[in-house]
């Protein structure tokens, strides 16, 4: 076992009876902050040696074994950055073993091939993004061996496929679902399905705020070098570190347990199926009415839930909306894992009527059609009235009187005919969210899972 903290291996002999106990020579001291362990004969001798990586000081320590539980170091290889993760492999054909470092801070891998003495020398490293994890195993089936290295800052893998004399191609493209503030951390590799192809465990480190923490997912592998993410998926205590396969039950199929830190928790998770329904997803509206008036903008919320272990990204979209309205999700996509809840909003935006149409529509004065008609009317009545009034001086003051009440009586039979001025009937408002009761649904999509819900909408 690696000590971070004491910068030591502490070497445990097993007694047979399934416990164990430390050789007098352990710990055993080795270089400052030690992350990573890999056992392996270096030197050909049929006993079982060990190779250490320390991420604080930066080095790499070998400890050769004579067979009775007991190391030695020897001169440790050159390291290129921050070792963290290692894996042991004959990488080049040659009967050796060699070692395969992943290099935290500096996003590499480095390639040291063993001269069968227990010494490394470098060789030509593989482009790689590189996390604080990597497994070795042929993942395309010719014979040679590859490498799966993590990736910094998401949870998605590189795979580099082995030319068998000591050098790498990345497969482009390869293989995982990259999700943001996520980091991968441990890696088992295995036939966990049974194909005959080599898979991945891979456990996750989440730090998305308002989520559960970690979790652990299965690609499985499809015999080219590639793997395809599965839609399960399951919750661990935090920062699985570590992780590791075997059949621990005994029924012939692929297990593993995961190490926590710095909770210092072991989960042994058994490879048993499911009895109920198998993975899925959910999704709830709240609240599921809601009222705006023209112009304005509703609210509310949308929640999307992982059902026994599911595991994917979902789309979602909204349908139903009024003319002259939107209907928006945000954001359009989430990711979700084993009981993770996401919460989303859900927005519906209408128009106001325009300026014009509500001057139109309270309708003028005088309806526009009669403006003419009283222009005429009002000129032939000035002009006979004042024709009437002339005459009417060369006679007498009873005629007078008679001609200004029927210049009155005109008047009013005038006023009368054109509509004494009184308002046209309103024209309704146009181009703004029309008034009703309307039924938004929001769709929910992840490869040939659909779910829907409905939401009534009312524009007052």
């Amino acid at each position: 076992m690696a000590n971070y903290d004491d910068n030591s291996v502490t070497i445990l002999l097993g007694k047979g009876d399934g416990t164990f106990m430390p050789p007098s020579s352990s710990p055993v001291s080795v270089g400052a902050g030690p992350t990573a362990l890999a056992m392996g004969d270096f030197t050909g001798d049929g006993k079982l040696d060990l190779a250490v990586a320390n991420s604080t000081d930066n080095t790499l320590t070998i400890l050769l074994g004579p067979g009775d539980g007991t190391f030695t170091p020897v001169s440790s290889p050159p390291a290129t950055g921050t070792p963290f993760g290692l894996a042991i492999g004959d990488f080049n054909g040659d009967g050796k073993l060699d070692l395969a470092v992943a290099n935290f801070d500096v996003n590499t891998v480095t390639i040291l091939l063993g001269s069968g003495d227990g010494a490394f020398a470098p060789a030509s490293s593989p482009p790689a993004t590189a996390g604080p994890a990597l497994v070795v195993g042929d993942f395309n089936g010719d014979g040679k061996l590859d490498l799966a290295v993590t990736n910094r800052g998401n949870s998605a893998l590189t795979i580099l496929l082995g030319n068998g004399d000591g050098t790498f191609a990345p497969i482009t493209g390869c293989c995982g679902t990259s999700v943001e503030l996520t980091h991968t951390l441990g890696m088992a590799a295995g036939d966990f399905n049974g194909d005959g192809k080599l898979d991945l465990a891979v456990a996750i480190l989440n730090i998305q705020p308002m989520f559960p923490v970690d979790y652990v997912i299965i690609l499985l592998g499809k015999g080219d070098g590639t793997l395809a993410p599965t839609d399960f998926s399951l919750l661990l205590p935090d920062q699985p570190a570590s992780l590791v396969a075997g059949d621990f039950d005994g029924d012939g199929k692929l297990d593993f347990a995961t190490a926590s830190d710095p909770n210092n928790y072991v989960s042994v998770l058994l490879q048993i199926p499911p009895s109920g329904p198998g993975p899925d997803f959910a999704i709830a509206a709240s609240p599921t009415l809601l009222s705006v008036q023209p112009g304005g903008t509703a609210k509310g919320t949308l929640q999307v839930s992982s059902l026994s272990g599911f595991l994917g990204a979902v789309s979602l979209s909204c349908s139903g909306a009024p003319s002259h309205a939107t209907c928006s999700v945000t954001p359009s996509s989430v990711f979700v894992f084993d009981t993770a809840i996401a919460t989303l909003s859900l927005s519906v935006t209408t128009t106001a009527p325009s300026a014009q149409s509500l001057i139109l529509a309270s309708g003028p004065a005088v309806p526009p059609q009669s403006l003419w008609q009283l222009g005429l009317w009002a000129s032939l009545l000035g002009m006979t009235f004042v024709a009437t009034l002339i005459r009417i001086r060369e006679k007498s003051a009873r005629a007078l009187a008679l001609a200004l009440r029927a210049a009155a009586l005109v008047c009013l039979v005038f006023l009368t005919g054109c509509g004494g001025g009184r308002p046209a009937p309103p024209t309704p408002p146009s181009g703004g969210t029309p008034v009703g009761n309307y039924t938004l649904t929001m769709t929910a999509t992840s490869g040939s899972l659909t779910h829907s819900t409905t939401v009534r909408l009312t524009v007052k």
